[in-house]
């Protein structure tokens, strides 16, 4: 193959092929790194080139066929002009042995005639005729002559061209035979550079096609962090509001506990007592709860010392969502107390004591 491409010039491009002509080694498919898609775009332009190079060389494969056909054409009609001057040769030639054979046989006559008239005026002035005619035609054999000699050697000339041709029309054969060769190589090396090629296109292209999922999983991993940041911060909003509300139910604990502590008296409200039992609040997920369906419910499981489930059916709702909620409830047993409280994690059982 060098010396198929020899007669081409290209740009340097950077070739895969190390000195011993081995593929330099390709980084696997699901590594997506720069390295490895600058290796794919040099063997890509590799293949490329060498296509370029192909069909180059099938364009001076199909103009030397071209110039040798016009050759063995140019030869055809070389050989019918010089078996054209051959024919007219041998018909000059012809005609010169008849002229000459023509001039024998007037000399012949001349001289018989000579020898019958050798005193009349008459035949003296025919034989001057006749010699005249003689010379002339003398002049006319060495013309022709010289024209056949002239002839001859424009066709030894013809015959060397001719030969010289023949042995031009040898070479450009074997140069065709060897062109037809190097054609199909050259053909074959193109299939395979092109199937190369489209493998090589067709690995960029699932590594193209990785980045753009890499980036597409960075791009969604970058909204979620986001979404969690503010996500972090609403929760971080509502653990405020909830701090604050604890707060304030601490004090109201606290209160209740002084109170509790000095064995004062409370104000009784009826529709939170049952029998003995008072339920003064209901804390739940940091909310109050005042819905009396709820305190009713509550009121019997106090009354009847039954354990139930803290969910968000029986405290009236999801005060909290997306968030373990805690509960809290402050009772009291007898009018005086003291006060007592209980308090569970949501999903949890829990009782009032008495």
């Amino acid at each position: 193959m060098a010396q198929v491409f020899s007669g081409f010039k290209a740009a340097n491009v950077p070739s895969p092929i190390k000195g011993n002509g081995a593929i330099i080694k390709e980084t696997p498919l699901g590594d997506c790194s720069n390295e490895h898609l600058s290796n794919s775009r040099d063997l890509l332009t590799y293949y490329q080139f060498h296509v370029r190079a192909i069909e180059g060389l099938i364009k001076h494969h199909e103009e030397t066929e071209r110039k040798l056909k016009e050759s063995e054409k140019s030869r055809k009609a070389l050989k019918d002009r010089l078996d054209n001057t051959e024919n007219e040769l041998g018909q000059t030639k012809a005609k010169l042995e008849e002229t000459e054979n023509n001039l024998t046989h007037t000399l012949k006559e001349l001289r018989d005639s000579q020898c019958e008239h050798k005193d009349t005026n008459k035949t003296t002035d025919k034989l001057k005729s006749t010699e005249k005619n003689l010379k002339q035609a003398k002049d006319g054999l060495n013309e022709m002559k010289h024209k056949f000699e002239s002839s001859e050697g424009q066709l030894r000339d013809t015959q060397a061209k001719l030969s010289s041709l023949e042995e031009e029309k040898a070479s450009l054969a074997e140069r065709y035979k060897e062109l037809n060769i190097s054609k199909q190589k050259a053909i074959e090396e193109r299939d395979e550079a092109n199937e190369r090629a489209d493998e090589a296109d067709k690995r960029a292209g699932e590594e193209d096609k990785r980045a753009d999922k890499e980036d597409k999983r960075a791009d969604e991993a970058d909204k979620r962090a986001e979404e969690a940041k503010k996500r972090a911060k609403t929760l971080q909003s509502e653990r405020d509001g909830f701090d604050q509300k604890a707060q304030a139910i601490q004090k109201q604990y606290d209160d209740l506990l002084k109170i509790s502590k000095s064995n004062s008296s409370f104000i009784h409200r009826s529709n939170r007592t049952r029998g003995d039992i008072y339920i003064d609040e209901i804390m739940y997920g940091g909310t109050v709860i005042n819905d009396q369906k709820v305190i009713n419910k509550l009121l019997d499981y106090a009354e009847s010392n039954k354990e139930f489930t803290i969910t968000n059916d029986l405290m009236g709702g999801d005060t909290w969502r997306g968030t373990t909620k805690s509960f809290t409830a402050v009772y009291a047993v007898g009018k005086k107390g003291p006060f007592k409280y209980i308090s569970q994690q949501e999903y949890q059982k829990v009782r009032f004591y008495k």
